[in-house]
């Protein structure tokens, strides 16, 4: 029977912006945390101090069997900024250890399936997991305050409500015309005003409409979410003209 999540120990492979950044939040809970990177690396010749217990290993079977890993009891974390380090660790852990548990860390749709293809058992893919996170937090603390401190701290990306203004171009609008997706940006909730504030969460199988007066909760950029804004204004849009 396997222990509680709190009680597993944990290898965390990567120690750069993303691995540091939850390596801090995962010691912040009080987990075990051992770090490795890659030999050779810039994060290999980070003092020992900034991490508990750190390995530098070039990824072969030896090495890898030198960690002690127990691949039915501890967990592990892939989370290089790098995603060619992040597959190749996924590739070696899945060939010696076919029943470990691999969370990676991904910053693309397409990064995240190829992360899957390599053997990843789960993958957090960050811009998603925002949305995901602001509508229904998942049960780890840590790795919640991890996903925030990169997005929202070190990745310039913020959440906003924006209005939808009296004859925008945006109104009456379905929300495949608006296509959020290609202007950078995920459309998390509408809050419709009218109905006592009512939220109207999303869901990619409903192409519903929104109208003037609705708030529009978006996460983005900032230079992404004011172009969105400049495309709602009715004074930069004659009627008719596309968002």
């Amino acid at each position: 029977m396997l222990p509680p999540p709190e009680q597993r120990k944990i290898f965390l492979f990567g120690f750069d912006t993303y691995g540091r950044t939850l390596y801090k939040h995962l010691k912040n809970d009080s987990r075990k945390v051992d770090v490795v990177v890659r030999k050779g690396s810039a994060a290999s010749d980070t003092p020992s101090k900034s991490a508990d217990t750190m390995h530098a290993t070039t990824f072969t079977k030896s090495d890898l069997q030198k960690l002690g890993i127990d691949p039915l009891q501890d967990m592990v974390f892939c989370a290089f900024d790098d995603v060619t380090d992040t597959l190749f660790a996924i590739l070696s852990l899945r060939a010696l250890f076919p029943e470990i548990s691999i969370i990676a860390l991904s910053d693309s749709r397409e990064n995240s399936r190829k992360l899957r293809y390599a053997g990843a058992e789960r993958v957090i893919d960050l811009y998603e997991e925002a949305a995901n996170q602001m509508l229904c937090r998942l049960t780890r603390p840590a790795l919640n305050r991890a996903i925030d401190d990169i997005l929202y701290r070190q990745g310039g990306v913020k959440m906003v409500e924006i209005e939808i203004p009296e004859q925008s171009p945006c109104d009456g609008k379905h929300l495949r015309e608006i296509d959020f997706k290609s202007r950078g940006l995920i459309l998390l909730a509408i809050v419709d005003q009218s109905k006592k504030s009512k939220l109207l969460i999303t869901d990619r199988s409903i192409d519903q409409r929104v109208y003037a007066g609705e708030l529009l909760i978006i996460i983005g950029k900032e230079e992404d979410l004011q172009r969105f804004r400049e495309r709602l204004s009715p004074a930069a849009h004659p009627m008719g003209m596309p968002v």
